[in-house]
């Protein structure tokens, strides 16, 4: 479980990276960012969510089958 989150955090560094150093430099992109962000994060886990459903799904119905 502690690999999820380093794993997370790892991930989530280049986008930090990215908002810091607009800020820095007063680029004024921080909060469309920050945004696009948030919903790439939810997107991908929204899909994520259904890949499992289905694939649960599916074996399952392939258990059936098995003797």
């Amino acid at each position: 479980m502690d690999s999820l989150y380093l794993d997370f955090l790892k991930g989530m560094l280049k986008p930090a990276t990215a908002v810091v150093l607009s800020f820095a430099k007063n680029l004024g992109l921080e909060k469309e960012m920050v945004h696009s962000i948030a919903r790439a994060f939810l997107q991908f886990s929204v899909t994520g969510f259904f890949m499992v459903v289905v694939a649960g799904y599916t074996a399952g119905q392939r258990a059936n089958n098995v003797p």
